[in-house]
């Protein structure tokens, strides 16, 4: 029934994918699928849409709310968005402009954000989510895992806009491995630091609870880095200094090395940690 954070789940796995090529989010459109119309849980939803466009910077332009009845159960919906960007020609940021030698810079994410949920559900015991998060007394279990994902967009236009930026990342599902590299053309690979910065309670929990690993954490989920900014030596200073404006704390996680593996997490343990 926590419903209220759907909304920037939805807009940031849009605007921050628009955010990774460099573009700016303009406008955002929604769809809502369900079986019978309920106008309390939908106002919530829509308005957490707004919300998150607001935060976003782009205009709700329109949606659409359908009803399935026979077809969907009454009680199921299904959320869909899409993101319109713009970026002027030749300013792209498609990663042509990384160099051996680039900072690797993680971007914190508090929290789940909307990815590995179905192993997620298979950990949690539906019927406990009243009950407090271990580590964190004053939040219920449901609440930790559906804390609205952050949105990066405004953060990123802003670190763009230092001129120190070669190539970019959105960490969503495959988490790092899956999503670091691609800005990285043949001959490059980035090389990131384990132990350089350190996952939030939630992925602890996570892993303890459902003895996994360390690398099937990192394919899975995000690990406390949502997105990855590929930045020259030196550079640091001042893009954290502008990703900290925009309320968002980063580190140095790793560098670009010359090698064939797109991403290598040096260190990183194989069982169960």
């Amino acid at each position: 029934g926590i419903i209220g954070g759907l909304g920037h789940d939805l807009v940031a796995m849009c605007v921050d994918d628009l955010a990774a090529v460099g573009a700016t989010p303009l406008a955002f459109t929604d769809y809502l699928a369900t079986g019978r119309i309920d106008p309390t849980r939908d106002e919530q939803l829509v308005g957490s849409i707004a919300e998150a466009c607001r935060i976003a910077g782009c205009a709700l332009l329109g949606g659409e709310t359908a009803e399935h009845p026979g077809v969907m159960d009454s009680e199921t919906f299904d959320l869909a968005g899409a993101a319109l960007g713009i970026v002027e020609r030749g300013a792209e940021v498609d990663g042509s402009a990384v160099e051996a030698g680039d900072l690797i810079i993680g971007v914190m994410s508090p929290n789940l954000r909307s990815n590995g949920f179905s192993l997620i559900r298979s950990i949690f015991d539906l019927d406990a989510l009243s009950d407090p998060f271990p580590g964190e007394p004053a939040r219920t279990t449901g609440e930790v895992l559906t804390e609205p994902s952050v949105i990066y967009a405004p953060s990123i236009q802003a670190v763009i806009a230092t001129g120190h930026v070669t190539g970019l990342a959105h960490i969503s599902g495959g988490g790092l491995p899956g999503n670091a590299g691609r800005p990285l053309s043949g001959g490059l690979s980035a090389r990131i630091d384990f132990g350089s910065w350190r996952p939030p309670n939630v992925f602890e929990v996570v892993q303890d609870k459902g003895r996994i690993s360390t690398a099937e954490m990192f394919a899975t989920f995000n690990m406390g880095i949502g997105f990855v900014v590929y930045a020259r030596p030196g550079a640091y200073a001042e893009i954290s200094t502008s990703l900290l404006d925009h309320g968002h704390p980063s580190s140095v996680i790793g560098e670009v090395v010359r090698g064939h593996a797109a991403v290598t997490i040096a260190e990183l343990p194989t069982g169960l940690d």
